[in-house]
């Protein structure tokens, strides 16, 4: 029988394994590394009611006028650690060796927006691990990437994986006041409860087989009988450090997911595997699946990132996306009006201009890639990773102040200011600058309105061409250029 189907039960085999003493009512404590049970969940919802009315982290977009339904679930049951096999370590090169140490009950939930008309659906699920490391959940690759997810007809998942994000981080003035789901609405989620955050990790595999294409529609589905080509997961900053750990020592044994996104890698190294476990300082994603992952870093993550860089290969690739910062003009503001809505706190007053350069389009573009990649259609493009050198290192600027080599949007192209990946500290995730030019040094550079957008024009057909840019971002590029007020 497969690691889905075992896994994957129905309720009548749930409520069997209850009545045996192994979910929550009678689990006393872990069975021993080598004598672990055997992990297994059940699913129930949508969910509703509660003292808000509503999910944590609803979308903030009307879905119904894009022709998709939101709809939250909870899964629970027992869930997986673990740890290096006997004699093994966790080296650099990813190839680990490991084994179940123990199981625990545990229960969360999972939010999932879908198409409501399943001629829409494009049969792929990405699966997103909500990340939570401000202690409460955050549908990070969602901000980035909805515009792509909702007009490709995508069904988007976020995971309440860990802990800290579900009953592990009580409210606390010194973050904020941000309270994880227990907290945030008692009568809602006060049945939830996840005891370790070492269990992050299969629960986001049993989400996965939750919404695949082998799961039981017996019950409760929560693709409402969508027909699944593949699941992705992804995942940015925090959660890419789990998806990297996930990739390199839980996939080679679960086998649920078909291609990995990982975005802004901030760190050379990733997550514990468990508590206690000491990771390498660098680690590096395995080259022996025959899982993709692509890799897409802004260039606030670049040098932090750089140990850690490694050769494509048949199963990677990395975007580095020059000009970037971590957060930008376009995923700032959605940060923002979800923070004032659920925690009603005022918006910061941030000095200057975020940073302009559309990361949202390589990540869309990303995505898009991948898909095709784990369909065997063709695979991304190789792209130069961002120019680093020095003592310390630190990236290399053009004349205009702007990295060199990455991925090359037509803003550094044709460039119009000079594009910070820091900027200010009071602002949410070191979001950047935006620095335009003074008018003189436009007008030197684009005599005429028309100039500027004939260049411009040319560099978005080349970034299409080379797979950068999707062709719905690059007409939107293109009518924003026209409306630039270059030169000024």
């Amino acid at each position: 029988m497969s690691t889905s189907l075992m896994r994957n039960t129905s309720i009548l085999s749930v409520a069997w394994l209850a009545f045996a003493g192994f979910l929550l009512v009678g689990c006393s404590e872990d069975p021993a590394p080598g004598e672990a049970g055997v992990a297994s969940s059940t699913v129930s919802g949508p969910i509703s009611g509660g003292l808000k009315g509503r999910p944590f982290t609803s979308a903030l977009l009307d879905l119904s006028s894009y022709g998709y339904v939101e709809e939250e679930y909870f899964i629970e049951g027992t869930a997986n650690t673990y740890g290096p096999a006997s004699n093994s370590i966790l080296g650099p090169d990813g190839r680990w060796d490991v084994g179940v140490t123990g199981t625990q009950p545990y229960k969360s939930r999972f939010l999932v927006r879908r198409p409501t008309d399943a001629t829409k659906f494009n049969g792929t699920v990405v699966v997103e691990w909500m990340q939570s490391s401000a202690g409460f959940d955050k549908d990070v690759n969602w901000n980035w990437q909805r515009d792509e997810f909702l007009r490709g007809g995508y069904v988007w998942v976020g995971v309440s994986a860990q802990r800290e994000g579900v009953d592990g981080s009580p409210t606390d003035p010194v973050q904020g006041g941000f309270q994880d789901l227990v907290r945030w609405d008692t009568e809602r989620y006060g049945s939830l409860g996840i005891p370790s955050e070492d269990l992050a990790y299969d629960i986001f595999t049993q989400v996965g087989e939750a919404v695949g294409s082998g799961r039981s529609t017996d019950f409760v589905d929560p693709l409402a009988g969508l027909e699944v080509r593949e699941v992705l997961p992804i995942g940015d900053t925090f959660a890419a450090e789990h998806l990297v750990t996930y990739y390199n020592a839980v996939q080679p044994l679960a086998q649920v997911f078909d291609g990995f996104f990982i975005g802004w890698r901030h760190i050379s190294s990733s997550t514990p595997l468990s508590a206690g476990i000491e990771m390498p300082n660098v680690v590096k994603l395995r080259t022996d699946l025959d899982v993709p992952v692509i890799v897409v870093n802004s260039a606030a993550e670049a040098v932090a990132h750089y140990p850690a860089r490694q050769p494509n290969s048949d199963v990677y690739r990395l975007w580095e996306i020059a000009g970037s910062a971590h957060t930008n003009a376009f995923w700032a503001p959605q940060m923002y009006a979800i923070m004032n809505r659920d925690f009603d706190m005022p918006l910061p007053q941030c000095e200057g201009q975020f940073n302009t350069v559309p990361n949202q389009y390589v990540m869309n573009a990303a995505v898009s890639q991948l898909v095709r990649w784990v369909r065997g259609q063709s695979s991304p493009p190789e792209l130069p990773p961002l120019d680093v050198a020095g003592t310390p290192l630190a990236l290399v600027q053009d004349e205009f102040g702007n990295t060199t080599g990455g991925v090359r949007l037509p803003e550094v192209v044709v460039p119009i200011a000079r594009y910070e990946a820091g900027g200010d500290r009071r602002c949410p995730a070191d979001s950047g600058y935006t620095h335009p030019f003074l008018a003189e040094v436009l007008i030197s550079m684009y005599p005429t309105h028309d100039d500027y957008v004939s260049k411009y024009q040319a560099a978005v057909q080349v970034a299409v061409e080379s797979g950068i840019l999707v062709p719905a971002d690059a007409e939107e590029a293109l009518k924003n250029a026209m409306l630039a007020s270059v030169p000024r």
